[in-house]
């Protein structure tokens, strides 16, 4: 756990190649050294939850309080990354409509297993602000719980 290194990158690669392609879901993710040992680090939270939000990991799990907002911020897909997931769902629609199985436009190939990839993001954005919603409607909802007993 305290190397500067992946000494278990290519079996855990095999193992998440083998699970995705039998459509189980991967609790794994790309491995960040800690050499501090540190548990509480916001910042090395947020790249690790980053790194493995990009690898396709959607879960993620801390042992301290303060990791819980920079994983909920990492494992949510960033604006850019949702626009661009609606840019390959429309440049697929459109040449799909054609006839066409795949197009490269500007040097990226488009095809059924991109748009699905768009799709899966796209589902995961919507999840996040629907899970986003639920927290600051139990936040407000505590608040005034709390407000109405200091009033008493």
């Amino acid at each position: 756990m305290f190397v500067g290194f992946d000494q278990f990158v290519y079996v855990r690669g095999e193992l998440e190649l083998v699970g995705r392609a039998l459509g189980l879901d991967i609790l794994g993710g790309p491995f960040i050294p800690n050499v501090e040992g540190s548990v509480s680090d916001p910042d090395r939270a947020f790249r690790e939850a980053d790194a493995a939000r990009k690898c396709g990991v959607r879960r993620g799990g801390g042992l301290h309080p303060n990791v819980v907002e920079p994983q909920n911020r990492a494992f949510t897909p960033p604006h850019e990354e949702v626009e661009e997931a609606k840019w390959v769902l429309e440049q697929y629609r459109q040449f799909k409509a054609s006839g066409k199985v795949w197009e490269e436009i500007d040097g990226r190939v488009i095809d059924s297993y991109e748009a699905r990839r768009a799709e899966e993001l796209l589902e995961w954005s919507k999840l996040c602000a629907e899970r986003d919603l639920e927290k600051a409607e139990a936040v407000a909802c505590a608040r005034a719980s709390e407000a109405a007993e200091a009033r008493t």
